[in-house]
């Protein structure tokens, strides 16, 4: 268990590969990696999601997040965190 605001970093590879991102995946990915390390949900971010909004409790204020995300990805995260409202930059 977390407490709340105690984190000061949080550091994730979540699974973030959407149907369309594992479809292109290379072999040497799909053959050594098991499936739900991969997969993030139709669009991939539903795990990076969940994180995010974990993350809002238990992050000092300042505090970071580094996450792997696919570069095609980082204009819908961007949206959804700004619409959740207590992220910046």
């Amino acid at each position: 268990c977390i407490k709340e605001r105690t984190l000061d970093l949080i550091v994730s590879n979540p699974p973030y590969l959407s149907k369309e991102l594992l479809n292109r995946a290379s072999l040497e990915v799909i053959n050594f990696e098991p499936i739900n390390a991969l997969f993030g949900g139709e669009k991939g971010l539903e795990i990076p999601k969940i994180i995010f909004d974990q993350a809002r409790y238990s992050l000092k204020v300042g505090g970071r997040i580094l996450m792997e995300l696919d570069i095609s990805q980082f204009g819908e995260i961007t949206e959804y965190l700004h619409s959740v409202g207590c992220w910046e930059n």
